[in-house]
């Protein structure tokens, strides 16, 4: 059986991302599959609230 080779965790690859090609990333998985929440935390609501002004 031939042995896959070692591929490190994706949140290690994850980080050695730019914050550029981070954002790209979430921003195309938000697109392709976004998320409905329920519920906004109080942290969430916040950060909402400032970004609507």
């Amino acid at each position: 059986m031939r042995e896959l080779p070692h591929q490190p965790p994706t949140d290690e690859i994850f980080d050695a991302l730019s914050d550029v090609h981070r954002r790209r990333i979430l921003i195309s998985l938000l697109d392709h599959n976004p998320q409905t929440i329920d519920q906004l935390s109080s942290a969430s609501e916040s950060v909402s609230e400032m970004n609507t002004g």
